[in-house]
């Protein structure tokens, strides 16, 4: 079978950064390896490409490491996109949230800086027609969630919870796993 391969995620980050003129760039990672990982290869990538990556940063669900993560976005000089290397809020990320909320307490999600959560680039993100329970009940998340672009792939044909429930019939994935968790 042919399949239509995917463009890299630094690839499509780097179209996007170009189209809207955000040359300046700051990666905050989750600190588990497999993110701190993402976060400086994607870095390496991005500088390679010729956007200056100011910061790399990691965050956890620590309030004290997502504020020490921002103060040094807010440091450095000209930054315009935050990426977020880590599990997205919209699916249960903790550090995401953790890191949102901090931004809006530090007055970062009014429109000065926009977020960009990385995950989002590797997978179709629901989004049509998907109600997401953590910004209906995080007044402070929704509003720092307006800072938040979203980039993603497309899905015309199934929406995301029909493709789960295909994989799991066709033992693609274990019957029993919980959408948050994908």
């Amino acid at each position: 079978t042919l399949v239509n391969p995917l463009p890299a995620p630094a690839a499509v980050l780097h179209a996007v950064l170009r189209y809207f003129r955000w040359a300046h760039v700051a990666v905050v990672a989750a600190p588990q390896e497999l993110w701190v990982d993402t976060g400086q290869e994607l870095a390496r990538e991005l500088r390679a490409r010729g956007l200056p990556v100011t910061v790399v940063a990691t965050a956890g669900e620590d309030e004290e490491e997502a504020e020490k993560a921002l103060r040094k976005v807010q440091r450095a000089d000209g930054v315009r996109a935050v990426v977020m290397c880590m599990h997205s809020v919209l699916l249960g990320g903790r550090e995401q949230r953790v890191l949102l909320e901090k931004a809006e307490d530090l007055g970062m999600t009014d429109g000065s800086l926009v977020f960009i959560p990385y995950d989002a680039l590797t997978f179709a993100l629901p989004y049509r027609r998907v109600p997401y329970p953590v910004l209906a009940n995080n007044t402070k998340l929704r509003l720092a969630y307006d800072a938040v672009l979203t980039v993603t792939i497309d899905s015309p044909g199934d929406s995301f919870r029909d493709a789960l429930e295909e994989a799991k019939k066709s033992y693609e994935v274990p019957a029993g796993l919980d959408p948050a968790e994908v």
